[in-house]
């Protein structure tokens, strides 16, 4: 008997690409999976747009206003929260229900992706084989076909996440820093390779087994929007688990669509309160919570001035 795989995708107001992303997974993989679709609270009724592609293509799901005490018999599940509990919780929601129905290896995938290949088999045998993975993606490329640099990074100095999270990124003077952040520079960097074993990998598509998820406890609640990926290094980091990129099969990642729908003001707070938490809690700097703030108020002091 195969194991399943359970892949989580998480919806906010933005059913399109998530229903491009079902067709796409449908008619480009063969493994053996249970999709969970958890629906943050949409105001715009994307639950039901995704229920009439469902049931146009003859596709059987269960719909459940909340994710407790639930009768599972099918292999599409849409969960409908009452409220907009963010990127980590929403997630928690569906990879948890995964783990209660017995999925060996969990999955999360961005709405904002497109499947064009088979990929999950190859993921899960380089888990089984290499047991010093915690988590792994295939590589992620866009639109265009250029290489999402996102999918492999070192871990940021604390000064690096300030700089990258603040009006001083857009300063030529400050690229070079940032840049040294990134595994991936060209396609060159990738020939001939067949992993990569980088600190941060993208949170757009990641593989991990239902034994590590429940050792890392998840993602971490007490983050809304941010930052989840940097957090999940550091808890991968003290199981001495790395993150792994198999760059043999790739995913299209077409862009974060789902906050280009939030208020940019309200996504500076999410940033705010996300990185304040993570540097306290995991990199235990007070004095970058001390600059940031700093930086922050700036920020907003600019864009109210830009948008008046």
């Amino acid at each position: 008997m195969r194991k399943r795989v359970a892949i989580v995708i998480l919806n906010y107001n933005n059913f399109q690409d998530t229903i491009n992303c079902i067709d796409s997974l449908i008619k480009n993989e063969n493994e053996n999976y249970r999709l969970i679709i958890v629906d943050n609270a949409s105001t715009n009724n994307s639950v039901a747009e995704i229920e009439i592609y469902l049931s146009k293509n003859d596709i059987k799901f269960q719909c459940y206003p909340n994710h407790q005490n639930l009768l599972i018999n099918s292999k599409f599940i849409i969960i409908k929260l009452e409220q907009n509990i963010g990127y980590a919780r929403g997630n928690n929601i569906g990879l948890n229900l995964a783990v209660d129905l017995g999925s060996t290896y969990l999955v999360v995938l961005n709405n904002d992706t497109m499947i064009t290949q088979p990929f999950l088999a190859e993921l899960k045998t380089r888990l089984e084989n290499d047991k010093n993975i915690g988590i792994i993606s295939p590589l992620l490329k866009q639109k265009d076909g250029s290489i999402d640099r996102n999918v492999a990074r070192k871990n940021p100095s604390t000064l690096q996440i300030i700089i990258n999270n603040s009006f001083l990124r857009n300063f030529k003077l400050f690229q070079n820093y940032l840049d040294r952040q990134y595994c991936i520079k060209s396609k060159e960097d990738i020939v001939k390779k067949e992993v990569l074993y980088p600190d941060l990998i993208s949170g757009s598509c990641i593989m991990m087994k239902s034994v590590i998820y429940k050792k890392i406890d998840g993602f971490d609640k007490n983050t809304f929007l941010y930052f989840e990926e940097n957090i999940v290094f550091e808890k991968l980091k003290q199981l001495d688990l790395t993150s792994c990129v198999y760059l043999n099969k790739h995913i299209i990642h077409l862009g974060a669509e789902s906050t280009r729908k939030i208020n940019s003001v309200k996504l500076l707070e999410y940033q705010k309160e996300s990185l304040i938490y993570y540097l306290r809690k995991y990199r235990k700097s007070i004095l970058g919570v001390f600059v940031f703030i700093i930086l922050h108020e700036i920020r907003k002091i600019l864009l109210r001035v830009k948008f008046k």
